[in-house]
This record gives C-alpha cells, sequence and structure tokens, in this order.
C-alpha cells in the first residue's frame, strides 16, 4: 500500500498553504488547576448550605426566645410582680412647698394574683388533693412559689409541683 499525501488547500500559484491554528485569548488551564477550582467551589456550596441552615436556625432560637419573653412577662404579670420603678428620684414636676401630697393612687382592680395563685392562696396551710398528669397528690399545701407549690404529704414528705403540671385543684 502506498500513501499519497493530497494537496487540498492550495493557492493560485501551487504551493502548500500552512493553516495555524487560532490562538486563544485565554491561557489553557492544567488539569490540577481545574481540579482545585472544582474543589474551592465545592467548598464554598458546602458554606453556603451550612450558612443557610445556621440561619434558618437562628431564626427559630428568635421566635422560641420572643416567645418565651412573653410567657415569663405574662407569669410576672399574674403573680404581681414587675419590673419596678428604677431607682433614684423619679422625674416629673416637684411637690408645692408646704402641701400633703397624700396617699398614693389606689391599685386598679384585678392587679393582685391571678390564675391558680389567687385559687391557691386562701388554701396555704389546709388539705389540698391536686390532680397531676403522674397521679394524684394528697396533703398540706405549704408554699406558692413563683412557678410551683409546695405540698407536705401525710408520710412527712415534701413535694414540688410545678404549675405546668397542675390538672386539678380540690
Amino acid at each position: 500500500m502506498k500513501l499519497v499525501f493530497m494537496n487540498k488547500h492550495m493557492k493560485d500559484y501551487g504551493t502548500h498553504v500552512h493553516h495555524k491554528k487560532k490562538r486563544h485569548h485565554h491561557r489553557k488551564r492544567t488539569w490540577r488547576l481545574l481540579k482545585v477550582i472544582h474543589d474551592i467551589k465545592h467548598r464554598l456550596l458546602k458554606l453556603k448550605q451550612q450558612f443557610e441552615s445556621v440561619a434558618g436556625t437562628v431564626a427559630e432560637l428568635s421566635a422560641r426566645v420572643s416567645t418565651l419573653e412573653q410567657q415569663v412577662a405574662t407569669l410576672n404579670s399574674r403573680l404581681g410582680i414587675g419590673p419596678g420603678p428604677a431607682p433614684g428620684p423619679t422625674p416629673g414636676p416637684a411637690p408645692a412647698p408646704g402641701s400633703d401630697p397624700g396617699p398614693g393612687p389606689d391599685p386598679a382592680p384585678g392587679t393582685g394574683p391571678t390564675g391558680i395563685v389567687a385559687l391557691l392562696t386562701p388554701r396555704i396551710n389546709t388539705r389540698v388533693t391536686l390532680e397531676t398528669p403522674v397521679g394524684t397528690i394528697f396533703g398540706t399545701l405549704i408554699l406558692i412559689g413563683e412557678d410551683y407549690v409546695q405540698v407536705l404529704e401525710p408520710d412527712g414528705s415534701n413535694v414540688l409541683i410545678p404549675f405546668r403540671s397542675l390538672l386539678a385543684v380540690s
């Protein structure tokens, strides 16, 4: 078999025309460089996903904290515990010399203890029956705390019961 070279491109006068590849305006990237770039992109995508996850968690926790703050404020208002006045003199006009300021304004009706505290306060040092999710507790009501009650059982043991666990009181 004999190889025959064919001249595909010839100028008018019969000589070969050499075609060069056009040079690209960008540099060729080596395989290693492409791998490094790919790894960096992959890591950035992972970081982006983690950041979005953390942002979602922060938003969820923020909502929980605000809900808990509202619950604490509600419990404090039920128990009659408030932020209280700031220490130091109160701002406002000073009383005129020689005038008697008189007694302070009467508290508004309904600002005393409410809810379970109002129900249990008159029953301190009396026998009570408390229904809870785990069972019935009989005994003498000793103390009403910020968010719990303390009962002395007939066998001499003290039981602390959170308000959230009380189902019924009799």
